[in-house]
């Protein structure tokens, strides 16, 4: 069961539980205002890098003026904690839901390496994946590497990875002869 069709909670609209845990999910794409009264989604043990962008807003509209009552379950599942899932990850730390024993949930960076969602250094993040986005952009860059790794999570982005765009660094290191 890789994947649910949207309406899949259509008309169920009394369920308090949602129990899906330990079905190989690897998408998230029901809407949790197709279910007012749901305390509790064990979405933990799938297949999931992260939840759909909708799921996370639908959660937050519903719970944005109220004590959230909702607790979320993602224990063990692959969650990715790369540069395009930082929209996840940000929901993550900051949504009012109960995640079940948040501080274990873990992810894994580009380097490969698992670590917790709550031990990611966010400016960190959010300027090396801005630096990588520009550089995708302008197709334009070349990338250094320290301490053996050319691109490690967690950061701090500046001990690590540098992507500089090839016109700057042309400009800044263009040898001028010598007067």
């Amino acid at each position: 069961m890789p994947r649910l069709n949207p309406g899949v909670f259509l008309g169920l609209s009394e369920l308090r539980t949602i129990n899906l845990a330990t079905n190989r999910i690897n998408s998230t794409n029901f809407l949790i205002d197709l279910m007012p009264f749901v305390k509790f989604i064990d979405i933990s043990a799938n297949q999931l890098w992260s939840l759909n962008e909708m799921l996370g807003d639908s959660i937050n509209a519903r719970y944005a003026n109220a004590d959230c009552s909702l607790e979320i379950d993602l224990l063990d599942n692959p969650l990715s904690c790369e540069c395009e899932d930082l929209p996840f990850i940000k929901w993550i730390r900051t949504t009012r839901v109960n995640l079940t024993k948040v501080e274990m949930v873990k992810c894994t960076g580009q380097d490969g390496q698992l670590q917790t969602i709550n031990s990611i250094e966010m400016s960190g993040m959010d300027n090396y994946c801005s630096a990588l986005l520009t550089c995708q952009y302008l197709r334009n860059c070349i990338h250094t590497g320290t301490g053996g790794s050319s691109s490690s999570l967690p950061l701090p982005l500046a001990s690590q990875v540098v992507y500089i765009p090839l016109e700057i660094f042309r400009k800044e290191t263009s040898l001028h002869p010598k007067a």
